[in-house]
């Protein structure tokens, strides 16, 4: 049985995108989109930034009592559209916030709706789909688990496209605009990032993970990022968006451009800081693609022996860059 992928529209999730973007919680923050935000609401810019000043320091208080509360509250507001019961206390914010929220929502409603009836004709060609679905398989060593995974679409209010894995049946994802074929195809590889990530959920795979990166000393980036969370978003990156999916079965290939920035990168023309992991990925992306495809064509899971490569790039990558 070939994976079912349904499009959902929530305005709870999207009021939430828009406060924890707002608030700037985390990495996970969109916060490019804040200043977009204040021109849409203008006057009420300033009265909105004072319940933002009061729900901040709450937001992160929460998340260090738990890093994946984002996850929690975005499942809990589509599945029965409030926060999880232990975060209540919030829910007077969220409220609150609703009045403000509205004048964007006027916006991104029609924009959203656009994009779930274009994107719910134009899903992913079953072929392609059960090649993508073997070749996943193979390299994570374990059958795909959930077969019918959600896509919550969240409005962004400038060129942009992000997601995340909320859990391992649904991802939300952000892409602007959605009009072109190109765009249809970009939309999917996001999702199929998501989708990979999910992989991650598997005990084998973990363990396979953990292991290794147990036994190795630590980088600047692997103890900024976390071992587990940099490798996994490594590999994903390398195996889907813009690496060996998009190239085998979406026609995409950026080596050019990625092989130019890493140059630069060499040469100093270009500037990294540790929390923008984007170098990186390229990186990664450009040096494990052929590996990855070779693993696949002998029809075997990632190892120790892959992992090692990775762990040379990402050396490799702090000695020129940080």
């Amino acid at each position: 049985m070939l994976t079912q992928f349904n499009i959902a529209v929530s305005k709870e999730l999207n009021l939430h995108f828009f406060l924890w973007n707002c608030c700037a919680i985390d990495l996970s923050a969109r916060t490019v989109m804040v200043s977009e935000y204040e021109e849409m609401l203008g006057e009420i810019w300033d009265d909105f930034s004072i319940l933002v000043n009061e729900l901040q320091p709450k937001l992160i208080e929460a998340k260090k009592e738990n890093p994946n509360i984002n996850n929690e509250i975005s499942q809990s507001l589509i599945q029965i559209g409030n926060v999880p019961v232990e975060y209540e206390y919030l829910n007077k914010y969220y409220f609150a916030a609703e009045i403000y929220f509205s004048e964007i929502w006027k916006i991104a409603l029609p924009i959203l709706k656009k994009q779930y009836e274009l994107l719910s004709k134009q899903s992913i060609n079953a072929d392609k789909l059960e090649n993508i679905e073997h070749d996943l398989e193979i390299f994570f060593g374990h059958e795909t688990q959930d077969k019918s995974i959600t896509i919550a679409l969240r409005y962004s209010p400038e060129i942009y496209q992000g997601g995340n894995r909320v859990n391992s049946s649904l991802v939300a994802v952000e892409k602007n605009p959605i009009e072109s074929s190109d765009d249809v195809d970009n939309f999917w590889l996001l999702v199929l990032h998501e989708y990979v990530h999910a992989q991650f959920e598997n005990e084998e795979v973990k363990n396979k993970l953990r292991n290794y990166v147990q036994g190795k000393e630590k980088t600047k980036l692997m103890s900024h990022h976390g071992p587990r969370s940099l490798f996994g978003e490594l590999i994903v990156s390398s195996f889907a968006s813009s690496g060996y999916l998009a190239e085998k079965y979406f026609n995409r290939n950026w080596d050019n451009k990625f092989a130019a920035e890493w140059q630069q990168i060499q040469n100093k023309e270009k500037k990294v800081n540790i929390n923008d992991l984007n170098p990186l990925r390229n990186l990664a992306r450009l040096r494990l693609k052929p590996l990855i495809n070779k693993y696949i064509e002998n029809n075997k899971s990632f190892d120790a022996v892959f992992l090692d490569n990775l762990y040379e790039i990402i050396n490799e990558y702090e000695i020129a860059a940080l």
